[in-house]
């Protein structure tokens, strides 16, 4: 199985949040990673405001308040 995630910049995997991130899994030949693409590109288009208000919401990852 290839695991697939994506989250929201600012921070790498390791620095964000559990909840942030969103995961699906694929087959690990050449459909799978076809689809995995795929659905990554529909994440693009589908959360486009999470990804785009993802900087604007730095001191939100960073621990830091206003």
């Amino acid at each position: 199985m290839l695991k697939v995630t994506v989250w929201p910049e600012p921070f790498n995997y390791f620095n964000t949040k559990e909840e942030e991130k969103t995961v699906n899994y694929f087959s690990f030949d050449e459909d799978g990673i076809l689809d995995a693409i795929r659905w990554m590109n529909q994440r693009l288009f589908e959360d486009k405001e999470k990804w785009e208000s993802a900087w604007g919401r730095w001191s939100e990852y960073a621990g830091v308040s206003d």
